[in-house]
Order: C-alpha cells, then structure tokens, then sequence
C-alpha cells in the first residue's frame, strides 16, 4: 500500500495563441433578455480571430446555443436579434475539449448598438463531467523543461504521479500504470504498440496546447484508462518566423574526480524554429482565410564526454602469468594441482581465448593502481544526434467544410561509449507520423469528423558500424545466429567475476506500423447532442529482441581458483546463445471501437452525459504462424502451435494430433468488452460559478502488447537457445568447442501466454466541485477512485518448490512443476489488480497581461499487485 501526496504549483506569464485546425472544442450557452426569458431565433457568429474562419447558429425556443467541433484559439462571439442591442464577447480562448459556456443577456435597443460583454476564457467546466488539465503553448514553452519534453508537464494537473523507478518513464494518471496512457496526436492515435509509449513526441514550439483527460472521460476515447490528447499549431493569416537555440557546455559542469586537471568540453546544442502563414502565390493566389501552411524543425547535437572506470587483467596475466593472484592457479586436468610458478603454458590456452586476445584492451597497470580495483581510465565522448521535421497544411474548403493534413518525421543516433571500439552501441531509430482530417458541417446541428493516420517506428540497436568479418568465425563458434545472419553480428560477452565486462552488444530489431481510421458524427436536436463513431486501427509489430546473439560467456572461477584462470584454459562455468532459425514473420492485429454518446441538457442548470462503448482487439497473430503457446493442462506440459496438428514435449519430440490446438492468436477471442459511461454536470444557484460534477466509467486496458508478442516467438523450435552449464567437479566443454549442433533437451524453456487472456479493465469513478471565488478565480475540490481488475501480471511458472526437508535436499528438477522444462520459464497471465482513491485539489488565478497561477494537490492511496505488469509492487 502507498499513500502519495503531490503539490503542483505554475506561475507565468503568456499572450494569446493561434489556432489549431484539429482536434477541437465547443462554446455553448443561453441568450436571454434583461428579465430572464428566452429569446430564442438569435443569431449567433462565432469567429475565430486569427483566420476569420466563422460559424453562424440559431439559439433554440429555450435560448440555448451550441457550436461543437471548433477549432481550439481565440475567437469573438455576437448574438443579435430583433428589438435588442447586440452583444459581443470580443476575446475568448477556447482551448481542447473544452466546454466553453458564454451567456449572452440582450438589452432592448437598436441591432445597429453594440454592448460588449465582459468576457473571459471560463476556468471551470459547468457542462461536462469529463475531468482534465490543459496545458497551453506558453506555458510548455516558457517553463523550464530539461530535454523540452512536453510530457514533464503532465505532473502540473492533480491526479497526475511523475514516474517512479520501474515505470519505464511513464508517469500514472488517477491511480492507472503508466502502460495504461492512450496518446493521441491531432485527433489519431500516438499510441506506439510496442510497450504503449509514443510514435513522436512533437517539439514543444510544434505544440499548440495538450490536454489529459484523467478520470471517466465520454465515451469517444478508449483503448486507455488515461487519455492524453496534443494538439499542434497551424498557420494563420500572420506570417510568423520563431527561432530557437539552447546551449550547455562544460563551463557550469563540476568536475569529475577522475577526469584530471582540465576539464573535457561538453558540448548541447539543442535548435530549430518555425514558419507558418497563409498559401500566397503573387499573381496566382492569395489564401489568406482560407489556406495556411507551417514548417517546424528541431534538431539535437550532443557530445558528453565522460570517464570510464576498468578492472581488466594485465597483459602479463593474459600471457599467462598469474603469479600476482593469491591463492595461486590450480590445474582441473591435474586433478587440482597447482600450476608450476602460477604461470599457464601458451599450449594451455584455449584456441577461442587466444583469438579473442585482439579484442581485449591492452593494460600493464596492476589492478587497484588507480582505484579500487581499477587500472584503467578511459576518457570517451557520448554521441547523441536528433532531428524532426514537420510539414502542416490546413485548408477551409467552404464555410461548411475543413481539411487538414500533417506530416512528421523524427530520426535519432546514439553512440554509448565503450572501453573498445567493438564494445560500443548504437540505437538509431526513425518515426514517422502522417494524418490527414476532414470537417463537415451538413447542417449547423449535423457535423462529421474524419481522420485518417499512418504512424511507423523503426529501430536498429547494435554496433555503429558493421564489421567485415563474422566474429563467429573468427573465434570457431559454431551454431550462432549471428553466423547465419550477418545482421545480428557482434563481439561475443565475455564476464570474468570480479573484472569489467567485455565484448559487443546483443542485436534488437523493431518494426511497428498502425494504420487507423476513425469518423464521428455529432447531431444535435432539441436538448439531446448525440455524437457516434468508430475509430479502427490495424496494428503490426516485428519485434526481435534477442539475447545473446553472438553468445554470452560467464568466466567465474570454478576451475582453477581464478577467473582470469578460467578463461585462459577456456572453461566457462556458464554458456548462452541464440541458434538459427530465428525469429520469422509479422504479427498483426486489428482493434475495432465504436461509441455513442448522449449529452442530455435535462434543465437550463443540469446536463447528463450517456455514453456507450465497445472494444474488440484481436489477439496478435503471426503472418507464417511462428509462435507457441504452453499447455499447462497437459500433464508435464507441452507447447502447442497454432494451425499444426502436433505438439512438442522435451525428450519425446513432436507428437501428432488429430487437429490443431491453438488459434492463430494462441488465446480465445475476448468479445464482450463493452464499456458503458454516466456523468452529471449540474450548476447550482442558477449561475455559472458553481459546479458539480460526477461520474462513473468502464475502461479497458491498453495492454503491453511488446509482451503479448514475445512471449510465444522465442519457443522451440522458432527460435532455439542454447544454456549450457559446465559441471563442478568435472567440466565437460570448452567454449572454442561450442556450441553442440543441437539445443540441449533439458534446457528448452518456454516463454508464454496464459491459455485464457481476458481483456484487462478499469473502473473508475468521482464527485467534484468547482467554484469561482472571483472572475478568474477558481478552486476545485474532488474525489475520484479506479480499480482495476484482469491486468496483466508476469510470473514465472516453472519455479522449483521449496524442499519439504531443508536439511535433506533433492535436485532442483525433482521439485518442478514441469521437469521436462528448463526452470523460470515466464507467463503472461491476467491476475493483476489495483484499488486507488484520492482527494485532489486545484487553485487557478488568471491576471491582467497574461500572468497565469496554477497550484494543485493530490492526497492518494494505492494497492496493486501489478503496477507494472512485472512482480514488482509499486503504487502511483
């Protein structure tokens, strides 16, 4: 259990902002006269201020008036009608998903006399029961950022938990995992399949205003118990040129102990700019409120450099003196004699050891020369280079119709230092993110959204730069994956207990696509506003994230008293490495939602909201069929495929079936995810300065599908791994004879889904009060609660039982569950589960010339088995 307390507090100053031509807001309200009636037919023009875009409606027999789907920025409202003054609101803000309510009171007069309406950006929600924190494009740009990553802001709306050590960088939202995040980027998802991060993480001077929508939110979002919606800006009828650099070098650095008398030069350069305006061709066209263009870069150039601290041996010691070790050296093939003068023969090293030797740093300096334990120090420089390109075009097609198009690119390099040249590794990664929308208006009252996106993530992690020559060859390994693909090439991990670890990294591939598409129609008739749609998306991940690809070696000592010892003579205590064939195939899966939504305006005073959704994702399955799934029903166990007709046992090999047992996905299909949502907004007193709010909501979790994918492609016989440990008292391989042409039996594992995966889900609920104490000044008070039942937890389900008689013990293999299995074999099950209550609370100030106040507290309570999908237990 945890209780966590967080306190937010924001002060700045910002201008007003230009608009976005996506995702969107609504400004609503009543028109009544000086004695409260109705006044119904008036005409309403809501214009937005920076492209001039304008919408005209008509105020219901009640005085009511609504303008869904607009775009957020600034605009200024009028309301006239026959016989009365009219009235302008000149300068309101509407910002993302917003609710803006703006009451008009006409004064009896001429149309041709203007009263102008003290107005302001509303800072409560009297409307709706949604519940969430706007974060605008001042405040992300005029608040320190380390890195300028806009998700760091998150933490300034209550309910919102920074990341804890664990959670992979994802910060919780009202009491739900970090994986639980739904991010969505111009109205189509941002969400990357692989582990639920994002695809792009837009520059922040690219970021009109985000919004997260933190607890029991309309029935319109999904597939996420947290919805993090980022808008980003478009040009406007201004030509706009804003650039940028930040600059960190080594002089504000403390020095590093080992680093000498001069410092080394750090150097971060973090630049871009954008430009956006109308379409102007001279002579040809002027696009002025009607067609606008943005271009947007950042790029980041780092070089950090550092100091690495070895313990490696000597080069006497790898010639084979190690009369410096106490405790001398012992020769296993001597049944345990001492080497003569602690020195091993050059006829004794191992043929693998010896030409492993070019690949080990040369060092003299005795061990401990320069530290505990150290006699090496190397100084390196870090390489991390980032660039994003973004190109935006909106077009207002008519006054009925709007279409916008984006495109963003992000592409990185990493080089992380390294003692030797081959030891270094390089992720470079590439993203793109494309949407496309259109905006309909049939009639004022019948309006269609449309979005259309392609997002892809691509990332390469292994050395800089291919070597010409297969390491595996160069050693006489035999049977790596590495020697029947050149791409997974790399220096094979040598450990010696108690020195620095040697050789290159183990190679990760990945490859995720999401196509989608979603449409939404919004229809208001009478009191009721109704909005339908779909949001379909067709996922793919290629992800190999494979250990040991070049083989993992573990020196430790066994055998002659002496790691260094060990590994001369070329007896590893353990061996590990991945074996041909490999991964092979795409996996795909489709996730289909659909929604209806009622907000029902019951009195002037009282909205309720309706809504009802459903959720069907459909298991991944792997386009050649590569993937396995454990049978634990079967006694001793088995692996079963999907679409053959035989099952493996270890010793026993493929046994036929009369028909497959697994469906192509490996799990049932989970179709009953249906997800209904109810909320209330109701304004006491008549007035626009109270609010109360509730809500309760169904959610269904986001699942890792890193994990789903995973777990069942590195099985027997798609991918074979070979895990060797050499006995104690009688060795019985070397590694320059390795590996056997075959995986051994008893060491096939399995990595698996549970035979019944259900789809995780949430429940979620609040009350809440908002108040304005003064004209731009506001306070909220709120509960709000989650449980969360079926999440995903990952244990091991082959672990050894303890022995029944600690003083008699038996073999690790007799207490298994499974003794045909290699132990520690890892499960994706749905056994998780989360409970979280919270009091939060919020204070917010608007003054004059834009300086804004922001203060939020939250006071919580967690439990939960799962906050990470891992064994760990840790609350947000």
């Amino acid at each position: 259990m945890r209780l966590r307390a967080s306190l937010g507090i924001l002060l700045l100053g910002w201008a007003n902002t230009g608009p976005a031509q996506s995702l969107f807001g609504t400004i609503l309200g009543t028109v009544t006269d000086s004695t409260g009636g109705a006044v119904a037919g008036a005409r309403i023009r809501i214009r937005n201020t920076a492209t001039n875009a304008v919408r005209e409606i008509r105020s219901s027999t009640a005085g009511d008036y609504q303008a869904p789907s607009l775009a957020v920025g600034p605009y200024e409202i009028t309301a006239e009608a026959a016989g009365f003054k009219r009235a302008l609101a000149p300068a309101i803000v509407l910002t993302l998903d917003q609710r803006a309510r703006v009451d008009f009171q006409l004064e009896l007069g001429s149309v041709d006399q203007v009263v102008e309406v003290t107005s302001a950006t509303p800072l409560i929600e009297t409307d709706t029961a949604s519940q969430g924190t706007v974060v605008d494009n001042r405040r992300i740009v005029q608040l320190p950022l380390n890195g300028r990553n806009f998700q760091t802001l998150a933490i300034l709306g209550p309910g919102v938990i920074a990341p804890v050590a664990g959670s992979g960088g994802r910060f919780s939202v009202a009491g739900t995992r970090g994986l639980s995040n739904s991010f969505m980027l111009d109205g189509a998802t941002n969400t990357n399949s692989n582990a639920n991060g994002t695809f792009i993480d837009p520059s922040v001077d690219l970021i009109e205003e985000f919004k997260i929508q933190r607890n029991t939110f309309n029935a319109e979002y999904g597939n996420g118990a947290a919805q993090i919606n980022v808008v980003t800006k478009s040009g406007t009828n201004s030509l706009r040129l804003v650039l940028f650099e930040f600059l960190r070098n080594e002089k504000i650095q403390a020095r590093n102990f080992f680093d000498g008398a001069r410092k080394p030069a750090l150097r971060r350069n973090q630049f871009g700019g954008t430009v956006s305006g109308p379409v102007y061709l001279p002579k040809l066209y002027d696009g002025r409120n009607r067609s606008f263009w943005l271009f947007n870069y950042e790029g980041v150039r780092q070089r950090a450099p550092n100091t690495l601290l070895s313990s490696l041996p000597t080069q006497a010691e790898l010639d084979g003196d190690l009369s410096s070790l106490a405790g001398g050296v012992t020769d296993p093939a001597a049944a345990g004699q001492p080497f003569p003068g602690a020195r091993i023969p050059a006829s004794r090293v191992d043929p693998t050891t010896r030409a492993y030797r070019p690949f080990v740093p040369v060092v003299s300096a005795p061990r401990g020369s320069l530290g505990p334990g150290i006699n090496l120090l190397t100084p390196v420089s870090t390489a991390n280079d980032w660039d994003q390109h973004t190109l935006k075009f909106d077009q207002q097609l008519n006054r009925a119709g709007q279409f916008f198009a984006r495109y963003t690119t992000n592409e990185s390099q990493n080089i992380t230092a390294a003692i030797h040249p081959l030891y270094r590794n390089s992720p470079r990664g590439r993203q793109y993110n494309i949407v496309a929308g259109h905006n309909f208006l049939f009639r004022p009252n019948l309006i269609n959204e449309f979005r259309g996106a392609f997002s892809r993530h691509k990332l390469l992690q292994g050395p800089p730069e291919p070597h010409p020559q297969n390491f595996a060859d160069v050693l006489g390994l035999r049977n790596l994956l590495s020697r029947s693909d050149p791409a997974f090439n790399s220096l094979p991990a040598v450990n010696l207990t108690g020195f620095t670890g040697l050789g290159g990294p183990a190679l990760i591939t990945q490859r995720v696509n999401t196509w989608s598409w979603l449409d939404n129609l919004t229809w208001i008739r009478s009191s009721h506003t109704v909005k339908a749609g779909f949001d379909i998306r067709h996922r793919m991940l290629d992800i190999r994230n494979i250990g040991s690809t070049q083989g993992s070696f573990g020196f430790a000592g066994n055998f002659t008293r002496s790691a260094i010892g060990d590994y001369l003579l070329g007896i590893p205590r353990t061996a590990g490495a991945a074996a041909p064939p490999g991964p092979d195939g795409v996996n795909l899966s489709p996730l289909w939602q659909w929604f209806v939504q009622d907000d029902w305006k019951v009195t002037g005073d009282l909205t309720l909201s309706f809504g009802l959704r459903y959720e069907y994702a459909a298991p991944f399955a792997n386009d050649r069929d590569r993937r396995s799934l454990f049978d634990p029903t079967f006694p001793g166990g088995r692996l079963i495929y999907p679409g053959r007709a035989d099952y493996f046992v270890p010793g026993r090999g493929f046994i036929p079936t009369e028909r497959p047992l697994a469906p192509r996905g490996l799990v049932p299909q989970d179709k009953n995810n249906l997800a209904p949502r109810f909320g209330f907004a109701w304004r006491p007193f008549g007035n626009t300065r109270n609010s109360v709010r509730g809500s309760y909501g169904i959610f269904y979790e986001a699942s890792n599908n890193n994990n789903e994918v995973l777990f069942g492609s590195f099985n027997f016989p798609h991918v074979l791994n070979h895990s060797l440990t050499n006995d104690l008292t009688r060795p019985s391989f070397v590694w320059s004879n390795l590996f056997p042409d075959q995986v051994t039996v008893g060491s096939v594992g399995f990595s698996s889904l549970d035979t019944n995966l259900p789809t995780g889900y949430l429940q979620q609920w609040s009350l809440n009060l908002q108040r304005e104490l003064r004209p731009n000044l506001a306070v909220e008070l709120g509960y709000m609660g989650t449980k969360g039942t079926k999440l995903d937890w990952r244990t091991t389900a082959n672990q050894a039982a303890l022995d029944a008689n600690p003083a008699r013990p038996t073999s690790i293999v007799s207490r298994l569950p499974f003794p045909a299995f290699a132990p520690g074999a890892g499960l994706i099950t749905r056994n998780g589960f989360s409970n979280y209550h919270a009091f939060i609370s919020r204070l917010e100030r608007s003054f004059s010339r834009g300086l804004h106040f922001l203060a939020s507290y939250t006071f919580s309570k967690g439990i939960d088995n799962s906050s990470f999908g891992l064994l760990s237990k840790i609350c947000g």
